[in-house]
């Protein structure tokens, strides 16, 4: 005798349901919700089984506004919201309680939930009369990042409906709302300022009368130190030949605008001055350009190595790096610049008294790069860029220009040095002292120069004979089994 069941299913019989697989189950929640009785069915079992079967449950009915009382308690006693995923999301939002449910509970829909953010600020665009109430809570969002998202997208699909939504848009680029009763604050917090500049362009490139543009651009210049509005104006623009192939072809409108105010924008460009310097330098005064170049010959001379200056200013550390070689040259008896050596993912450069290692990876991606310890020479300056996993993209390292070299990494100062660190808890993962990549072991020039509150308190054969390691990298905590480290190189 043939077994149907969802026909058992609609005369209340349902025990059954526990004894099948992961993969039946869904099989038959895609059957029942498929059919023009589903309501019918479901109804027949559903209160019986809701308590032993909470996820197969809300699978069923998620998006089923006859069942709200049933959704309410699944959200609610288990914390069902937590399995509603993008797709899930897309019917649950068409339902009247799942459009109220994620509206009283937008922060966590568009903030915790990052993979919801485009497809919500979509949705409310999509028909503003009927969303006003989402646009009323995007459009001003106190997150600035959600805040940009929602300027973009307007901008971009639905540019003839910007004033319908914000009087005047230059106002809202800050904490500050305008907004009746609201507390004024001597130092609002800024949009940051990629997208700000981003927004800035897309108005040039999309308002035809340009009058949003000149006011972010005076904005932008008055209140960012730096920006990217040259970065976004000679960007190369996608002419697309189907949805998902392009060519890219020169940037012309931008380029005329970014020509007027060259000067300008270079200078206070964070990303794009060696850009700047490499194909469009005519539009810089012969003055400013010569400067630059000076202080990029630095890095670029005598050397193949030079690429990864793009990586530092790609990630916007290029005028940080700019100011820190000015500074520690000026405070250098000595005035020599030049290349020094370079190791499995760094290039390092004699910049007056110190050293500037430029770094394209680190082998480490633990929170803490590198321990502070006397036995490590210690950095004068860095910065780190690293992706959302963590890893290190680019940066930079300052430290002090040390003379005295470790010729020979004997056996004996080899054990000693890993005897010490693992007194202070640590242990070294790299396979040499004075590497096959470099020196990685250099003498200071006194052990009062060491990374301790107190060197007097250091031991005597460290005052003798003051060792430190000068690669800050592949040292780790004792009983950390599981060390964050890239196990190939993917530096080249």
């Amino acid at each position: 005798m043939s077994f149907y069941p969802i026909d058992e299913l609609e005369k209340g019989n349902y025990s059954f349901l526990y004894d099948m697989t992961i993969y039946d189950k869904k099989s038959l929640i895609k059957s029942i919700r498929s059919k023009d009785n589903k309501n019918k069915i479901i109804s027949a079992f559903i209160k019986n089984i809701i308590e032993k079967m909470p996820y197969f449950s809300f699978d069923l009915i998620y998006d089923n506004d006859n069942f709200q009382e049933e959704i309410i308690y699944l959200i609610n006693k288990y914390n069902l919201y937590k399995d509603i995923d993008l797709e899930k999301l897309k019917s649950f939002i068409n339902t009247s309680f799942g459009r109220k449910y994620i509206l009283d509970n937008l922060s966590y829909f568009i903030i915790e939930r990052k993979e919801f953010t485009d497809f919500i600020i979509d949705y409310s665009q999509n028909d503003i009369e009927k969303n006003r109430d989402f646009i009323d809570k995007l459009y001003l969002h106190s997150n600035l990042s959600i805040r940009a998202k929602f300027m973009k997208k307007l901008i971009d699909d639905h540019i003839d409906k910007l004033e319908l939504i914000y009087d005047d848009i230059t106002k809202y680029f800050t904490s500050y709302t305008h907004q009746e009763y609201e507390q004024l604050t001597f130092l609002p917090e800024l949009m940051d300022v990629t997208d700000i500049s981003e927004i800035a362009i897309k108005l040039f490139e999309k308002n035809n009368d340009k009058k949003y543009y000149e006011k972010l651009k005076e904005i932008i210049l008055n209140s960012y130190k730096e920006n990217d509005l040259a970065r976004f104006l000679i960007k190369d623009k996608k002419n697309y030949i189907n949805s998902s192939v392009y060519s890219l072809k020169e940037n012309k409108i931008g380029i005329k605008e970014f020509s007027n105010d060259a000067n300008t924008l270079f200078s206070t460009s964070r990303t794009s001055k060696l850009i700047i310097m490499n194909n469009f330098s005519e539009y810089i005064t012969k003055e400013l350009m010569d400067e630059f170049k000076r202080y990029i010959n630095l890095f670029t001379k005598d050397n193949k190595y030079s690429h990864i200056l793009d990586n530092i200013y790609y990630y916007g550390l290029g005028n940080k790096l700019q100011q820190y070689v000015e500074k520690y040259l000026e405070i250098s008896k000595s005035k020599e610049s030049y290349f020094i050596a370079s190791g499995s993912c760094s290039h390092c450069f004699k910049i007056g008294d110190y050293v500037i290692k430029l770094a394209n990876g680190k082998w480490s991606y633990e929170e803490e790069l590198c321990p502070n310890l006397y036995l490590i020479l210690k950095n004068i300056e860095e910065e780190f860029i690293r992706n959302d996993k963590g890893v290190i993209l680019t940066g930079f390292e300052i430290q002090k220009y040390l003379t005295k070299r470790v010729e020979d990494a004997t056996v004996p100062s080899y054990k000693n040095f890993l005897r010490k660190l693992n007194e202070l808890g640590y242990y070294y993962n790299d396979d040499l002292l004075n590497g096959k990549t470099g020196d990685n072991c250099m003498i200071l020039d006194s052990y009062m120069d060491a990374d301790h509150p107190n060197p007097e308190e250091l031991p005597v054969e460290f005052k003798e004979n003051p060792i430190v390691l000068v690669d800050r990298d592949l040292i780790f905590k004792k009983g950390n089994e599981y060390s964050k480290k890239i196990l190939n190189s993917t530096f080249y």
